[in-house]
């Protein structure tokens, strides 16, 4: 969760929206495919909000490092965040430069999952981040941005978006930032009508719509309920991975790229 959402919860979430632990299972899915992580790897998710995907990842990955940083942070909210962590090995911090050298030396795998629309120049943040000498040939990032600049509405502008992407464009601005595209796509292809919808009527309002809080941080839903959204997102997801095997590319509210640095 972002923290601009977290903060209307006052940090603290009782229930997750299914389409947080949907997106654990699909990112978990790519780091599966792309990402070996062997004992003693060294993960870090910049822009790590409420470090929801740390603390999952630690789960299913016992004896790695994970390690979180958001410049959104204050010290409260790191404590906060840190007493309640789940697994010793979560560290997380205000900013790169209190992370220092990762055991072992470098980082296997960066996340960067909705984070770059939230910077004014993305280019930027990824070529700090590739002049960090623990970055190397080896290390993996996985970025996840959200879909289609005509579905920009109230949501982005709650949570502090500059701009949506495409395929093509995240793709060009990551290679022009020095990363290579090793796979990119599309994930959550059902949930484009709904935001449609949604975007189209808010704009059919003839008035600039507000937000205080999103359905991710406002969810109140059933565990059953939860847990079949999560599994039909999920599915949603399976079906699209097969289907680009065989050259037909759906539409998705989000996309996603695992890349590696390009020199």
């Amino acid at each position: 969760m972002d923290l601009v959402e977290a903060r209307t919860q006052k940090y603290v979430s009782s229930s997750r929206h299914p389409w947080e632990r949907a997106r654990f299972e699909v990112v978990r899915r790519f780091i599966t495919r792309h990402v070996p992580l062997p004992e003693g790897a060294a993960v870090l998710d910049v822009g790590c909000g409420d470090a929801f995907i740390l603390g999952e990842l630690a789960r299913f990955y016992p004896g790695r490092s994970f390690f979180g940083v958001d410049t959104a942070y204050a010290a409260d909210t790191i404590r906060r965040y840190q007493t309640h962590a789940t697994a010793s090995s979560v560290r997380l911090y205000q900013s790169l430069d209190e992370v220092g050298h990762p055991p072992g030396g470098s980082v296997s795998l960066i996340l960067l999952m909705d984070v770059l629309e939230h910077v004014e120049r993305e280019h930027e943040l990824i070529q700090k981040l590739l002049d960090r000498p623990w970055i190397g040939r080896e290390t993996r990032f996985l970025v996840t941005v959200p879909a289609y600049s005509w579905l920009f509405s109230a949501h982005d502008r709650f949570l502090g978006h500059y701009r949506r992407y495409s395929r093509a464009s995240a793709t060009r601005m990551l290679q022009a930032a020095g990363l290579a595209v090793v796979d990119s796509g599309y994930f959550f292809a059902s949930l484009v009508p709904l935001r449609s919808v949604q975007v189209l009527l808010e704009r059919c309002s003839g008035r600039r719509a507000t937000r205080e809080t999103t359905e991710v941080a406002s969810w109140q839903g059933s565990t059953v309920v939860g847990n079949t959204l999560k599994a039909l997102l999920v599915l949603d997801e399976r079906v699209a991975r097969g289907l680009s095997r065989v050259g037909i590319v759906l539409p998705g509210l989000s996309v996603f790229a695992i890349c590696r640095k390009s020199a």
